[in-house]
């Protein structure tokens, strides 16, 4: 007999996703009010928190990762506030802890990538570029949701990529400055990273707790 809470098929976790969201909801929230009472604070004085690759190269390196979270103007950082409090309610295997950690480090090597492929970039504000490496580890850790699901969302974001690259379709009227595309690969390859970086965690926690 399977002991309460051991059930690993679909129907038990879909079971246990679905008690999960009403306390996912209110993380949601939390996440898109704390999101906007912070970046408001970097609204306040941005040219002293963006990335600007001369003040970086001075040794302001804060801007690393201050700089996802200045934005364009407010609408700008309403519309990612949003999207982040959507990644958090649609992939509850983000805690509170999760997230915070994931956001931080994402933010530090969608910059590494500007810093080091994109010379030509003197100034970058925003936060799509870290909210497409969360999206990437939502879809790569969350199982409570059939394979299939997953393979196809990943499938449109690479698609959407590819469309942003080679084109303008996605350059949105809305924003005050144009968009650098090439940012949101960056956060791509950067959500990739830090999936195979927590796998090779798991894989070491594993190999140490059966070594005698």
């Amino acid at each position: 007999m399977t002991p309460p809470g051991a059930c690993h098929s679909f129907s038990g976790s879909h079971k246990r996703e679905t008690k999960r969201r009403p306390d996912q909801g209110i993380l949601a929230l939390t996440c898109f009010a704390a999101f906007i009472c912070v970046t408001a604070f970097f609204q306040c004085i941005p040219d002293l928190f963006a990335y600007e690759r001369e003040a970086l190269e001075q040794g302001q390196l804060w801007r690393l990762v201050t700089a996802h979270w200045v934005h364009a103007d407010w609408l700008h950082l309403s519309m990612n506030a949003l999207a982040l409090g959507l990644i958090t309610w649609l992939f509850p295997v983000f805690s509170p802890r999760r997230l915070l950690l994931c956001s931080l480090n994402l933010a530090v090597l969608v910059s590494a990538q500007l810093w080091w492929l994109s010379p030509e970039l003197s100034r970058y504000v925003g936060f799509s570029a870290v909210l497409h490496g969360l999206l990437v580890i939502g879809l790569c850790l969350e199982r409570g949701y059939p394979p299939l699901i997953r393979i196809l969302v990943g499938t449109a974001l690479l698609a959407k990529l590819s469309l942003e690259l080679t084109g303008d379709a996605f350059q949105s009227n809305w924003v005050s400055i144009p968009v650098y595309a090439l940012s949101h690969s960056y956060g791509v390859v950067a959500g990739c990273l830090w999936v195979a970086i927590e796998a090779l965690n798991r894989r070491c926690s594993f190999l140490s707790h059966r070594t005698p």
